[in-house]
């Protein structure tokens, strides 16, 4: 008569982050030998799961704002005398006339 002892381990993962087509196996109450590769199996359900996420909601793609180069400079000489004035910029671009 052999002992054949069973280790048990709550993962935390739900069938709401599992594929639908490897739902009947994980029902089925699948057995690895090891502990090793039952956890490397929890993985491999991750990461089919993720991939197929990734296939059906690809990330937004970033837009990045480029900005003037000199964007600095222009905030910090706005009003100063011998820079150019920019069509935004009233306080360089001040006129007087004379009566």
């Amino acid at each position: 008569m052999g002992f054949n002892p069973k280790v048990v381990e709550t993962t935390g993962v739900t069938t709401a982050t599992v594929r639908t087509d490897q739902l009947a196996n994980l029902k089925a109450n699948v057995e690895e030998p090891t502990l090793a590769a039952a956890r490397q199996y929890i993985r491999n359900l991750q990461s089919a799961y993720a991939a197929q996420q990734l296939l059906l909601h690809p990330p937004r793609p970033r837009r990045f704002r480029r900005r003037c180069p000199h964007h600095a400079d222009h905030e910090s000489t706005a009003g100063q005398p011998g820079r150019r004035p920019r069509n935004d910029d009233h306080s360089a671009a001040t006129t007087t006339t004379a009566a």
